[in-house]
């Protein structure tokens, strides 16, 4: 797994790179799909919906166990391909060097589990739906997981939201000031997963 590699860290904005985020991770799940789980990595999942930081707000809690309560559902209901996401594809964890190559680094969050939930990681990292139009093209064109699964993407999406809340959530609960500058950022980031999960 790769700590650091020179270059340029993907332009979210640009349609050539955001088909380059794709098409790198297809190739990594190409190669990691169907992998046992390694000694030492956590297996999948890691959101408790009985965590007493989800009590931060009234609806965190029952949104986040709807969530998960769909995902193990989901689990049952279509063949998922299992092997080690990335787990934080973000685009400044994907290094373009000056001959157009990407490589991805910063592995700390690996797991092993469905692959698609990194496919997931990377429509909420995308942001607007054009944008994630031309990661998915990338993906896809590589091919490493099968369309029925791709079908199951919305309810990891959601999933991923959960992940957003419970993270915050912890972070609130504890005070947890790592790498943000004031406790707003936290609390923003409460909100985006409130107005994804609920809406509102």
């Amino acid at each position: 797994m790769l700590c650091y590699v020179a270059g340029q860290e993907i332009n979210r904005a640009n349609p050539a790179e955001q088909r380059l985020w794709g098409a790198t991770l297809a190739r990594a799940h190409s190669l990691l799909r169907f992998s046992p789980l390694p000694p030492g990595i956590q297996s999948w999942h890691w959101v408790d919906p009985a965590a007493s930081h989800l009590d931060i707000e009234s609806w965190v809690r029952p949104a986040v166990r709807a969530a998960v309560e769909r995902l193990h559902a989901l689990q049952e209901e279509v063949p998922l391909t299992n092997g080690i996401p990335h787990a934080d594809p973000a685009p400044e964890a994907f290094l373009v060097d000056t001959q157009g190559r990407a490589a991805i680094i910063d592995w700390g969050s690996v797991t092993w589990g469905p692959l698609l939930y990194d496919l997931a990681s990377a429509r909420l990292y995308a942001g607007d739906e054009p944008s994630f139009a031309n990661v998915l093209a990338g993906y896809r064109g590589n091919r490493p997981l099968q369309p029925e699964e791709m079908n199951a993407l919305p309810d990891f999406l959601r999933f991923r939201w959960a992940v957003q809340a419970d993270y915050f959530a912890r972070r609130i609960w504890t005070n947890d000031l790592t790498g943000i500058t004031s406790p707003s950022e936290n609390d923003e980031g409460l909100r985006a997963a409130r107005h994804f999960l609920l809406g509102v």
